[in-house]
């Protein structure tokens, strides 16, 4: 399954072209995948998995004062200040199709387009050997926004998931896609183990890409 996402908080303009890269090379390789671009990046769809062997996500992703809490209850999040604060799975998660109008108090559907770590944990993802949490912004580089990052990879982690991978910074466009496509290109190929598999595709991110600003960040995260 790969998201993409549609909300007008800000674009990723490179998201569309990786999710594509990642399908065709799937595709390729024999996989049955699906996937989810513009307003089909949806809550909805997300929360329908159906515990698939990937899950790659292309979106923002947010963390505690990414957006305002509303003391009387009647916020973006519809919880009280104090409950909020005390339940970290409430103040990180990701960001999918409809977040913008429901920022804007115009979105009619069902769901916010808002999906916390709360959420995400209860998803069924027992079958699930890796999540792949791509392009994920979580703010505006501030240290406080790599637990952001952390309170995903945990939710994903207690859904069922056998690995999380992550970047614990934005990284450039280029960079990630050559990684996640030799990433699942020597995984998929090779029928290598994800470690090893992940372990090889940094060292080749790493020749093309000597600074460690850009194979440094990408972490793999196993139950």
């Amino acid at each position: 399954r790969a998201f993409a996402n549609a909300s007008s908080i800000s674009d990723l303009p490179a998201t569309e072209a990786e999710v594509d890269s990642i399908a065709s090379l799937l595709k390729n390789q024999g996989e049955d995948i699906a996937v989810y671009l513009g307003a089909d990046a949806s809550e909805t769809n997300l929360k329908a998995v159906g515990n698939p062997k990937l899950i790659h996500i292309a979106t923002h992703g947010f963390f505690e004062e990414d957006f305002p809490v509303n003391p009387k209850g009647d916020g973006f999040f519809s919880y009280d200040e104090q409950k909020f604060l005390q339940n970290p799975m409430l103040r990180s998660g990701l960001v999918l199709a409809g977040a913008g109008l429901s920022l804007k108090g115009a979105n009619s559907s069902k769901e916010d387009g808002i999906v916390t770590s709360q959420e995400i944990s209860f998803l069924s993802l027992e079958d699930t050997q890796l999540v792949t949490l791509s392009a994920c912004e979580t703010g505006l580089g501030e240290i406080a926004n790599g637990e952001g990052v952390m309170g995903l990879q945990r939710a994903f982690l207690l859904a069922g998931a056998n690995a999380v991978l992550i970047s614990l910074w934005e990284v450039d466009d280029f960079a990630t896609k050559s990684l996640m496509t030799n990433l699942y290109r020597n995984w998929l190929k090779d029928q290598s183990s994800l470690k090893a598999a992940f372990s090889k595709a940094k060292n080749q991110l790493r020749n093309e890409y000597p600074h460690p600003y850009y194979w440094a960040p990408f972490v793999l995260l196993e139950n």
